[in-house]
């Protein structure tokens, strides 16, 4: 979505309701302008979701995410939070800035492992497979994300994730050589099929962190024209693992190394589907970033404040690499 296009939705949409604008009063901000963003927004945003697209899906190459799948503009009522944020949605979220990937292929491996004692190996690249995550009951607030102001959003999982694992493999090398073809028998009776895996208790959170930061411009007496800076960081925990009894078959050396290699081991396949998903999101940070700075001066100051973002502008802020004394006690009173 182009930006002007944003612009233009943000003065037809009563986004207005999202927010109060005021003036400081206080001795060392006087004259700065004050928006506050109380719980309007977060909880317009789980309304839609649990309205319109409950579960909300997300599938393996998709391009984007419709937000309003089962919703139109008569649904909620006019004025309303619900109704200010169909509004802006329905003229389109931006593209995803990638296909969205949630399988991932490791790296081949060559585990090493014993037969009656006689050591053999065998080359295995997994392959786990995941085609779609449908998540439930979103819910968001504002709050800080180590310190940084940010928008959370948490979803919940009503049936978990289902992932299919499957495996390119060579010939087993054993030595003795005549182990070989029992060796083969053996691994092919697992790696030959692909498996089924579930992950009963995921949990995904979606934190868009907002920072001051230059647009580029050089600092001059009268600012340098700070604007927010939009992050998004996803933090996924699937939880305990439940693989097919079939791995029991193989000896604990090489079960142990295949497990692992294969992305059963939560941590190293919770990374991959937040890096995923972050890399996939960019384009909602630079709609953000136009969303918060419409309408604002520089901006001076963004902050939580009793559960509301608070964000301070006002055409004199000074870059943070200039502050002095002065402006640092300023910004720590602008709120």
């Amino acid at each position: 979505m182009r930006l002007s296009t944003i612009f233009l939705a943000l003065a037809s949409t009563h986004c207005g309701v999202f927010y109060e604008d005021s003036t400081s009063r206080s001795v060392v901000t006087y004259g700065h302008d004050i928006r506050r963003y109380d719980e309007t927004l977060p909880e317009a945003m789980e309304v839609l979701i649990w309205e319109c697209s409950t579960p909300l899906v997300l599938e393996e190459g998709i391009t984007e995410i419709n937000l309003l799948e089962t919703c139109t503009e008569d649904f909620f009522t006019p004025g309303t939070g619900p109704n200010a944020l169909y509004n802006l949605l329905s003229l389109g979220l931006p593209e995803l800035a990638e296909p969205l990937t949630l399988s991932r292929v490791s790296e081949t491996i060559e585990p090493e492992f014993s037969l009656w004692g006689y050591g053999c190996s065998v080359e295995v690249t997994p392959i786990v497979t995941v085609d779609r995550i449908a998540l439930y009951h979103m819910q968001a607030e504002w709050d800080t994300r180590d310190g940084v102001p940010a928008m959370h959003v948490n979803f919940d999982f009503d049936e978990g994730i289902e992932a299919e694992v499957s495996f390119d493999y060579e010939l087993v090398q054993c030595n003795p050589s005549g182990l070989n073809r029992y060796g083969n028998w053996l691994v092919s009776r697992v790696f030959g099929t692909p498996h089924t895996v579930t992950l009963p208790d995921p949990d995904l959170d979606l934190w868009l962190t907002l920072s001051r930061t230059s647009d580029g411009v050089g600092w001059s007496p009268s600012g340098p024209l700070m604007r927010i800076d939009a992050d998004v960081e996803a933090e996924m925990t699937l939880g305990d693992i439940e693989t097919d009894t079939l791995f029991d078959t193989l000896p604990d050396d090489l079960q142990e190394a295949v497990l692992e290699t294969a992305g059963f081991d939560a941590n190293v396949h919770e990374s991959t589907i937040e890096g995923n998903l972050e890399d996939a999101l960019v384009g909602l940070e630079t709609t953000t970033e136009a969303y918060f700075d419409a309408e604002l001066e520089a901006i001076c100051d963004i902050d939580i404040s009793g559960g509301d973002l608070v964000i301070t502008s006002d055409e004199d802020c000074r870059s943070d690499a200039r502050t002095s004394g002065a402006s640092r006690y300023k910004s720590r009173w602008s709120r």
